[in-house]
């Protein structure tokens, strides 16, 4: 667009492939145009001569490709083919050994540790000058985040004085941006967006249902993404709406502005899109459909690329680059996560080091201890038999890479059994006999699939129950053993998720609960189902229609477990949130609302705990529960280029 930056991409960037522009490009010539372009001189032809003799192999009228040569006089066939020859070969020999000492020349990237306590760090920023971070962590066993900040030269963090919050961005003012209220794991949840010194002082509410923000360079303006009545919407400044959300399972992730702030990028579900505010102009970056590449990126040095983290959910986060016309290149990738947070201009990369593991605890009715039943790093508990001998665990870690593991495990610590690789077991069967699986993934940005599958547990042959029409994000057994709840929405147009009847048999099926409502376990006791209805209270909706009714005595986010043996009670937990602990198990008399605690449940290690769950038998004597444990450690990484 303008000549200063032609001259930047000409000391800077690599033109493009010419396959890109011409497939019909040979390989050789394009080896030849290449050596033209090095950007070191002595790395090109040293005379016309040299590059001629290179180029004596082709002819080329078109750019359509190369065309047979005339035939050469008797004197210059045994001459100019070998010098041709040894020409380009030795062309490809000096060029790869000038690659290599390019590369042997090039410093590897140093990494230094900022903080050295046990627990979750979950957002960070530079500060303008470069030399101080500003990050936000739950350090130990605190129930809330606090913003630190920590110089890049010196290990000690102190704290801020700040209301707990997450960082969001510093202005070029000294500015902070935070997030307040709301208990999610940052970037996930609805928190209010307010805006306070770094000097210190009480933040100032600017705009509530913010999922993130960030600012623009006059120190001014704010970007973020917001969701509004349900629907997510990218705005910048505030109020003013760039991008809207058109179905029901597009997704956006976090915007940021370039330090020049010609240009405003955010995350789709195929990549990033741009926009440039002053123009209106808007492009998209597409080939980047992977996990956290909306959440955990910034601008590069130069602007003209985006470094992000992202993987397949499960396996290791490389930090990636892609440039403004969509060519990507891996940066670094060591072992575990590389969430990046933020770039300086001078090329420092702040990011976060991550080790966790999700770990699964059970005892059994009649046991006096719990017993820990996790299979490798990233087990889930998903259901409990009604007698509490086998529970149904969810692998999703290191060990499953890009699949998840299904497994059955006897709660007397008997080695697991593996049900499935790919795709989430849902449900055991009332008579302890099967488990639902569903085919693909295992969250609303995943595979969809329109089917579920039933795995005996002993011998027997797995079969397919169709689910035509929807599709499955969730299921689970009505206790006749004869039909099964879906979790899903319907294929055509944009309809919301919530909760089907179906019928195996007949494939016949009608909606139970009303759109919006509805979860992946679905208690029933043969009349209704039990989950949070639309005001967020645990709710009661007949399978053959009829009135809905809340549970009388419950909080908002008290989350329904299974029904009693009975159907007079309800067993729960909670209030839950993802950092509920202990976390406490009820059982509540439907017709009075009057709960009596059965459990109190807390792991020993509280440093990094987060997203516990629970499943209980019907009589509340056995159960079994799961919990994330993040450890967490902040590093700056200098010479990433």
């Amino acid at each position: 667009d303008s000549s200063i930056e032609t001259m930047r991409a000409i000391l800077k960037e690599d033109p493009a492939e010419l396959a890109e522009a011409n497939g019909k490009i040979p390989a050789t010539l394009e080896r030849v145009v290449r050596r033209c372009l090095e950007k070191r001189p002595e790395e090109r032809f040293q005379s016309a001569r040299d590059l001629a003799f290179a180029l004596e192999a082709f002819s080329t009228p078109s750019a359509a490709g190369p065309r047979a040569l005339p035939a050469p006089g008797p004197w210059r066939r045994p001459v100019v083919f070998p010098l041709v020859g040894t020409a380009l070969i030795a062309g490809v020999a000096v060029t790869a050994f000038l690659a290599g000492q390019k590369r042997a020349d090039k410093p590897l990237p140093s990494f230094h540790q900022l903080t050295f306590r046990r627990g979750i760090a979950s957002s960070g920023r530079f500060t303008p000058d470069g030399k101080t971070v500003v990050y936000s962590a739950t350090w130990d066993d605190a129930a809330n985040p606090e913003i630190y900040s920590v110089r890049t030269d010196a290990p000690e963090s102190k704290s801020l004085g700040l209301p707990p919050g997450q960082v969001v961005g510093i202005s070029s003012k000294s500015e902070l941006a935070m997030l307040t209220g709301g208990e999610s794991l940052y970037p996930h949840g609805l928190h209010t967006l307010a805006r306070v010194p770094l000097s210190g002082g009480t933040p100032r509410p600017v705009a509530e249902d913010v999922v993130c923000a960030d600012w623009a360079p006059d120190g001014e303006r704010l970007a973020a993404l917001r969701r509004v009545q349900g629907v997510l919407q990218i705005e910048f400044p505030l109020g003013t709406v760039l991008a809207r959300q058109v179905n029901a399972v597009q997704s956006f992730g976090c915007p940021r502005l370039s330090p020049r702030g010609d240009r405003l990028a955010f995350g789709t579900s195929e990549g990033y899109q741009v926009v440039e505010p002053a123009t209106g102009r808007s492009f998209p970056i597409k080939g980047i459909p992977e996990w956290g590449h909306g959440m955990w990126w910034a601008w590069s040095p130069n602007e003209e690329e985006i470094w992000f983290s992202a993987s397949q959910v499960g396996g290791e986060l490389p930090l990636e680059a892609v440039s403004l016309s969509g060519r990507r290149r891996l940066l670094i990738r060591i072992p575990g996560y590389f969430v990046i947070y933020d770039v300086s201009r001078e090329g420092l990369v702040f990011f976060q080091s991550a080790f966790s593991r999700r770990r699964v605890f059970a005892r059994a009715p009649g046991e006096a201890q719990e017993r820990e039943l996790s299979v490798f790093d990233g087990s889930d508990i998903n259901d409990m038999s009604a007698d509490g001998r086998l529970v149904l665990i969810a692998d999703k870690g290191a060990a499953s890479g890009t699949r998840m593991f299904g497994y059955v495990r006897p709660t007397d610590g008997s080695p697991p059994m593996r049900l499935s690789e790919r795709g989430v077991p849902a449900a055991l069967s009332p008579d302890g006999r099967w488990a639902l699986v569903i085919p693909e993934g295992f969250s609303l940005l995943a595979p969809e699939s329109s089917e579920v599958r039933a795995v005996p547990l002993g011998a027997g042959e797995a079969r397919t129950i169709a689910a035509p029409g929807l599709l499955v994000y969730g299921a689970d057994w009505v206790p006749d053993g004869k039909r099964i709840l879906i979790f899903g929405r319907e294929a055509q147009g944009d309809r919301g998720v919530r909760i089907f009847l179906l019928d195996p048999d007949t494939g016949d099926r009608r909606a139970v609960t009303p759109e919006g409502v509805g979860g992946g376990k679905i208690p029933c006791d043969g009349r209704r189902v039990a989950c949070l209805g639309p005001t967020g209270r645990v709710t009661l909706y007949p399978l053959d229609g009829g009135e809905a009714h809340e549970v009388p005595g419950l909080e908002p986010e008290t989350i329904p477990l299974r029904f009693s043996a009975d159907g007079a009670a309800l067993l729960v937990s909670g209030p839950q949130t993802t950092r509920t602990t202990p976390l406490r198990i009820y059982r509540v008399d439907l017709a009075t609302g009057g709960r009596a605690l059965l459990h109190s449940l807390k792991p020993v290690d509280l440093a990094g705990v987060w997203g516990p769950g629970a499943v209980v038998t019907p009589d509340g004597r056995g159960y079994a529960y799961s919990y994330y444990q993040f450890l967490h450690s902040l590093y700056l990484a200098e010479g990433l280029k």
